[in-house]
């Protein structure tokens, strides 16, 4: 490993803090998404960002600043790692725009129609349909794979909870899920 700590690393939420919340808190300065009587720009959950603009000459302003400001404190963002969803939305329909954007001067991902991009383990797209029965079998497995460990009975609780309920917790809350999705947990 060349740059930045392991997935786990105590370290990463203080690295966070004195790097990432600087470049959040002054590289986006182009108008955002209106959500009611709010503005938002940007949402950060740890090391994964997603920008909002209120059209694509806004977004691309957002990016390019916020990739300056990054770069300022030794930080830069992987295109190959970016993907674009742009939009808009007027009178109930929604229709893709075909705007290109850059990160770093590089082309990224611009998601259309039926695609999808993995953003924070949950499938997102403007038309795709969510498949997660997979997801659940794999859930199923994990509880099991747990429950026939040599842990103590106190561990499995805690691995399960802290694990594995944590990440479909996090899917039901960030995905549309039908309960047929969920039968075979029953």
């Amino acid at each position: 490993m060349r740059a930045g700590v392991r997935q786990g690393c105590p370290l990463s939420a203080i690295l966070f803090n004195l790097s990432l919340e600087q470049v959040l808190r002054t590289g986006v300065s182009a108008p955002g998404f209106r959500l009611f009587d709010q503005e938002v720009k940007c949402l950060a959950y740890a090391d994964d960002l997603l920008l909002l603009g209120q059209s694509p000459v806004d977004l691309q302003s957002n990016i390019d600043s916020i990739c300056n400001v990054a770069a300022l404190a030794g930080l830069r963002f992987k295109p190959s790692k970016c993907a674009s969803l742009s939009f808009s939305y007027t009178r109930n329909t929604r229709t893709v725009n075909d705007a290109q954007f850059l990160v770093a001067g590089m082309p990224i991902l611009n998601i259309k129609g039926q695609e999808a991009y993995k953003y924070l383990g949950v499938r997102v797209g403007l038309n795709y349909k969510q498949d997660n029965v997979e997801f659940f079998r794999g859930i199923a497995k994990d509880v099991k794979l747990v429950a026939a460990s040599p842990l103590a009975p106190w561990q499995k609780l805690t691995a399960i909870r802290a694990h594995i309920l944590a990440r479909a917790e996090f899917l039901c809350r960030n995905s549309h899920i039908q309960k047929r999705d969920v039968a075979e947990l029953d």
